[in-house]
């Protein structure tokens, strides 16, 4: 399926490599034809052709079962053939003719290594990482195994995702990063920095010592003039989508460009003599991502996809596709085209559509509501479409809830489900709200209540612990429904509705002997949790003698598992913070913050009821270029923005909306970075604790959880610590971790339990050396126990593993260093989940 443009070459349909188990992240050609694949499957793969057919030749592995995300060939004179493979850990195996086992392993990247580029004819080696840097190698040194020295480019401010070098001028680079910026190196100097694309630059294509092409997310290609830093043309992919590899060629005489990207779409174009493009093909496949490609040594062009398969595309007669071969790659491709068109069908039918009228105008702009969704989602994405105030947030989304009953009916279940951002301290444990209760004998007690908790049960927590007579239950049941919004209890639910388990976030359904009565009128109300009887509202009421079957692998209590999301709220900013903002602000040249900027920035540090603008994130995202010896105010503003509903979603999604890029893996990255590359503990300690913070909204959850094994291990690290505000913030980092993916898996929304065990994993290696937990903070204790219990809670695997790296032992010595019960109890219950099998 292809659109056409133009005459001359034509690119046809060839054949499919079924290569991989997984996405081929990379592909490379070799100066012999032959095809060189890397994949997420952790395998390296060499094909040759025979009679039109591509057969495996060898297959490279790796012991530290590694995913591979980068490629390089270079047939070297002295060692014959080298395959450079850069792999997600930081490292980047060398691969020598006749062994099938790395000869060298260099580690100077701290992070995934995304491409790798090699300039044959001056011996060198071009990688690049998610540490934001890259670094040239020496080929001969390396290989050899002798000592050398490599330039790394330090100056790009996040991941750097494409390398390129200029033959014809030796020891000048090129790198394009997500900050968005190419730099042009002269060896480890930067001489100058080309903006101008709107979102990650993912792939770069010199064609001459004077010229290059760069390519981004913003689904654009560019000319760029090297020695002006002049950006010369700008063509747009026909496809709409992100780009994500970049191939020059020279092909019988003609100057052809390819890319490809998301979507499935390969795209060719004609390179005239001035360097501009003219369109030349779509081709649409079955994918859809296509990650990496290249031209081969036959003038074909091959393509490494998600779905594991390296597609071929011909301009030889006797190399394109016979006829059955191609109409199983056109059906494939029209099944694609059907399932994408019906799916935006469904979401059609999923959308309403109200004409809005602002002030007195007439009703000309499209207001769209996707059904069950946040009314304030849809209220801001129509603000950003439509470049309107935020002032107009509150009138939209009530308008769409007044006339949309979908929207209403989202808005309810919100209530119940949603906590209040700022908590209220209880006997030291936060709480959505705390009430004063006024009792008999004069006492004024606290009633602590938590969004999401059936009044009756927090009833009955209160009075139990006050040793209250059992008449107070109603009354403080009653309480707590006039004056909790949205606050309910299950005698008064009318049967067997929808129930939303405050831990799981999972639907349960009371059983049959819900709201049942005795013979002597005495009303039972079942127990949130098990179905069971826990108490019975009537003054002669008494508690049942007989409780239900406790399921030892879930354990429940008021730690566990884990029934909320932690936060480290503006009670923890430091006054001393604003001060020390505008000291270090001007110090700054680069990037020194305005004067509304830094109002701006103590808004966020003073209050919780600032309302965003655009001048809060152009102040936070300033504020971020500065070095990290004096980034921390900033992110400690920024901890405490991620708080915030709209800055957590402009900062944390990971999707894009109203035409704007999404930031969310970005800001990953660069909390990671500190993690990784600061040497200061409270540069840690704030990245550990916005990680913690993202947590507390959706957008934030979702970018938590999108790649969770890297960063995971990252805040794991931090427990090592000898600094308690550390080992503290790490814990609790894992702990929203360990909820968020507990409610995933029980909801149904993560298929797989991998996440889940590999941050068990992770935690387990860090600690599983203690021989004493003596030195850490006690609070930290108990959240470390409560990310572990939560982890493991109610699934076999998880608990299993646990049981298999001695979690017994583990939460023993824990145990012994912690002085409160309720973290005591919490060791207990690891310790029966694992007796339990």
């Amino acid at each position: 399926m292809e659109v056409c443009e133009g005459s001359g070459i034509k690119y046809e349909f060839s054949n499919i490599i079924p290569a991989h188990l997984s996405d081929v992240k990379c592909i490379a050609a070799t100066s012999l034809g032959q095809i060189i694949s890397g994949s997420r499957d952790e395998c390296v793969k060499v094909f040759s052709e025979r009679d039109n057919n591509y057969m495996e030749d060898i297959t490279l592995t790796n012991a530290e079962r590694l995913a591979v995300n980068a490629l390089a060939f270079y047939l070297c004179p002295k060692y014959g053939w080298l395959i450079f493979a850069g792999r997600k850990d930081g490292s980047i195996a060398i691969y020598v003719s006749g062994n099938d086992k790395p000869t060298r392993i260099l580690h100077e990247h701290k992070m995934n290594v995304c491409t790798l580029y090699v300039d044959a004819e001056n011996g060198k080696l071009m990688s690049g990482s998610w540490d934001n840097n890259a670094i040239i190698w020496p080929v001969q040194e390396i290989v050899s195994g002798s000592d050398f020295n490599a330039l790394c480019l330090v100056g790009h401010r996040l991941s750097v995702w494409a390398v390129a070098s200029i033959p014809e001028r030796p020891d000048f680079y090129l790198t394009g990063s997500a900050d968005l910026t190419i730099k042009f190196w002269k060896d480890d100097n930067e001489i100058n920095s080309f903006s101008g694309h709107e979102d990650v630059v993912r792939s770069l294509a010199v064609i001459s010592k004077h010229r290059f092409f760069s390519a981004a997310n913003d689904f654009t290609i560019r000319l760029w003039d090297i020695d002006s830093g002049v950006c010369l043309q700008k063509y747009s992919s026909l496809s709409g989508e992100y780009i994500y590899s970049l191939a020059h060629a020279n092909i019988s005489g003609h100057n052809l460009m390819a890319n490809s990207g998301e979507g499935g779409f390969l795209e060719i174009w004609d390179v005239n003599d001035d360097g501009s493009l003219t369109h030349k093909q779509l081709i649409r496949t079955p994918a859809q991502s296509l990650w990496s490609l290249t031209f081969l040594k036959n003038d074909d062009i091959a393509v490494g996809a998600n779905d594991g398969n390296i597609y071929l595309f011909s301009t030889s007669a006797n190399r394109k596709a016979d006829a059955n071969r191609m109409e199983l790659f056109q059906s494939a491709v029209a099944k694609k085209i059907a399932e994408s068109e019906a799916m935006l069908a469904a979401q059609q039918n999923e959308i309403v559509k109200i004409k809005v009228a602002l002030d007195d105008g007439e009703p000309h702009i499209e207001l769209r509501y996707k059904k069950g969704s946040d009314p304030y989602d849809a209220a801001q994405t129509f603000l950003i479409e439509n470049n309107l105030p935020a002032s107009y947030m509150n009138e939209v989304a009530q308008y769409i809830i007044e006339n949309i009953p979908e929207a209403r009916q989202a808005t309810n279940t919100k209530i119940t489900q949603s906590r209040s951002a700022q908590k209220v301290v209880v006997d030291g444990k936060e709480w959505d709200y705390a009430f004063d209760v006024t009792t008999d004998d004069g006492r004024v007690l606290k009633l602590p209540y938590n969004v999401g908790e059936d009044t009756n049960w927090a009833a009955q927590r209160f009075v139990e612990k006050n040793n209250l007579p059992i008449k107070f239950l109603e009354k403080v049941s009653t309480l707590l429904r006039l004056q909790v919004p949205g606050a309910f209890n299950n005698a008064s639910s009318g049967g067997f509705g929808n129930f939303n388990d405050p831990f799981t976030e999972g639907r349960y359904v009371p059983g049959t002997s819900a709201n049942s009565q005795t013979s002597n009128g005495i009303r039972f109300v079942p127990d949130p949790f098990t179905g069971g009887n826990a108490y019975v509202s009537n003054s002669s009421a008494t508690m049942p003698s007989v409780r239900p079957s406790v399921d030892k692998k879930r354990p429940r209590g008021e730690l566990v598992p884990l029934p909320d999301f932690f936060q480290f709220g503006i009670e923890q900013a430091s006054t001393k913070a604003i001060i020390k903002l505008r000291e270090l602000n001007e110090m700054q040249t680069k990037y020194k913050i305005s004067e509304e900027q830094l109002c701006a920035l103590e808004d966020i540090l003073k209050t919780s009821t600032y309302e965003p603008r655009d001048i809060h994130v152009s102040a936070i995202d300033a504020g971020f270029g500065w070095d990290m010896d004096a980034i921390i105010p900033v992110m400690d503003v920024f901890r405490l923005a991620l708080l915030n509903r709209t800055l957590n979603r402009i900062y944390c999604s990971v999707d894009a909306e109203g035409g704007k890029p999404a930031r969310g893996l970005e800001t990953m990255q660069q909390l990671t970075n500190f993690l990784v590359s600061a040497n200061s503990d409270p540069v840690r300690i704030l990245a550990c604790r916005a990680m913690a913070n993202a947590a507390m909204h959706q957008w934030g959850r979702s970018m938590l959880i999108h790649d969770v094994n890297t960063t995971v291990k990252c805040v794991a690290a931090q427990l090592n610590s000898t600094k308690h505000a550390l080992q503290l913030a790490a814990a609790t980092a894992l702990a929203n971790w360990a909820l968020i993916l507990l409610r995933h898996t029980e909801s149904g929304k993560i298929a797989e339990l991998g996440p889940r065990e590999d941050t068990l994993r992770a935690i387990i290696e860090v600690i599983e050396n203690f021989v004493s937990f003596g030195d850490f903070n006690q609070i930290a204790l108990i959240r470390l126990l409560q990310a572990i219990v939560t982890l493991m809670w109610g699934d076999v695997t998880v608990i299993q593993l646990a049981k298999g790296h001695d979690i017994i032992g583990i939460t023993n010595r824990i145990k012994d260093a912690v002085v409160d019960e309720s973290g005591k109890a919490i060791a207990r219950d690891i310790a029966e989940m694992a007796y339990s099998l």
